[in-house]
């Protein structure tokens, strides 16, 4: 088993991997661009897949560290809600393309969700 800061490291290595892929991916379509027409879709494909995945598996690893040191008995609020803005942000690559009208909108909504998972895992708030 790894450490906890292990696990952290790979968490925010996945999650900066799917901002990446995402931001990049939102600003492209906001800007006018197609699916068609965008040479990095694959390499973006790539990182938000491998990101959402490494993101989920430390994530859960790093939970599981934290309920062996501790009793936390069941699924805390907080990691329900941060499971809730992962798969957001794991199905959200292919909005833009769909609705490229809603690509500047979240564009702008990333930072917030960013630092409301920041928040959540910070302060654990329920």
């Amino acid at each position: 088993m790894l450490s906890t800061d292990t696990y952290k490291v790979v968490h925010l290595f996945g999650v900066f991997m799917m901002f990446t892929a995402l931001a990049a991916t939102f600003a492209y379509v906001a800007n006018g661009g197609t699916r068609e027409g965008n040479p990095l879709r694959r390499l973006f494909a790539a990182m938000h897949g491998l990101g959402a995945f490494l993101a989920i598996v430390a994530g859960f690893g790093m939970f599981a560290r934290l309920q062996a040191a501790g009793s936390i008995s069941g699924m805390p609020g907080w990691v329900v809600a941060k499971l809730v803005l992962w798969l957001f942000l794991a199905v959200s690559l292919a909005i833009p393309y769909r609705r490229p009208a809603a690509a500047r909108p979240l564009l702008l909504l990333l930072p917030l969700l960013g630092a409301t998972a920041g928040l959540l895992a910070v302060f654990k708030p329920f």
